[in-house]
């Protein structure tokens, strides 16, 4: 979502590799998708663990005395608490929730501010994530998840691509300067149409107004995911979140925008569609 030197900008993206991974990537996602169970479980449970590391590296890199160790194995209890074959959040929850309270205290530094963006991280990257495993538990959930993709990465690559194009006016210029109405425009469009067209083959009984409205909402929202990343990695001094995937950065990088949309579809399509 460019405004400014467009063509130096998308030479810049390293094309190739961004285009490579992400098909990769796609696939992948997809193939785990149509499967399900625990194969599906397994790969968002690994990308949120990745992305929970990224915060907490950020912040650590911000310099803010976060608990990584801890942090990360809070996530991974919590996943496990909700998604497990026993469920027991609220106990698991109360128990990681007390013992990173009583690590804070021998962490040097801002031990508020460090176990504040410790427990943020937790449920900016575990608790919004997991709605992706619950959305693909529900009936249709497959055809679901389907959806959410196609309208999510429409999203993101409409975005992208008018920007780099057309864009003009900034969108939010302190948070991102490289984001642009225009591509915010493009994202949307791509957006309904994506997941209109998804939900009309995918999800019987939909129809054409309800595609349009849930991809006016996804398209809506999916931005928020986006400039929210945009504007930590700024108050941090971060560029990447990391660079485990070529082209694009880190998982946060690719699931900021999912991390929002996936609640919003899992809400709107269990109490909705239902």
């Amino acid at each position: 979502m460019s405004v400014s030197d467009e063509p130096a900008r998308f030479r810049g993206q390293a094309l190739p590799a961004r285009v490579a991974s992400g098909l990769l990537l796609a696939g992948l996602t997809l193939a785990a998708a149509w499967v399900g169970g625990w194969v599906f479980r397994g790969l968002v449970a690994a990308a949120l663990l990745t992305a929970l590391w990224e915060f907490l590296r950020m912040a650590r890199a911000g310099g803010h005395a976060v608990l990584r160790g801890p942090g990360l194995v809070a996530g991974a209890g919590v996943l496990l608490a909700v998604l497990g074959p026993a469920p027991v959040p609220g106990a698991v929850a109360a128990g990681l929730g007390l013992g990173l309270m009583a690590l804070s205290l021998r962490e040097p530094g801002d031990r508020t501010v460090g176990l504040a963006l410790t427990v943020f991280g937790v449920l900016y990257a575990i608790g919004l994530g997991m709605h992706l495993a619950w959305l693909r538990d529900l009936p249709r959930g497959r055809e679901a998840v389907l959806v959410l993709l196609a309208g999510t990465w429409a999203a993101d690559t409409g975005a992208f691509f008018v920007g780099v194009r057309f864009g003009k006016t900034p969108l939010a210029p302190v948070i991102s300067p490289g984001k642009s109405v225009e591509g915010l425009a493009g994202g949307l469009s791509g957006c309904v149409l994506a997941v209109a067209v998804a939900a009309h083959f995918l999800l019987p009984g939909a129809g054409w107004p309800a595609g349009v409205l849930l991809g006016l909402v996804l398209g809506a929202v999916a931005p928020l995911g986006d400039l929210l990343e945009s504007m930590m990695k700024r108050s941090f001094g971060i560029k990447d979140a990391s660079r485990v995937i070529p082209g694009h950065g880190g998982v946060l990088d690719r699931i900021d925008s999912l991390l929002v949309t996936g609640p919003v579809a899992y809400y709107l399509i269990r109490f909705w569609w239902s």
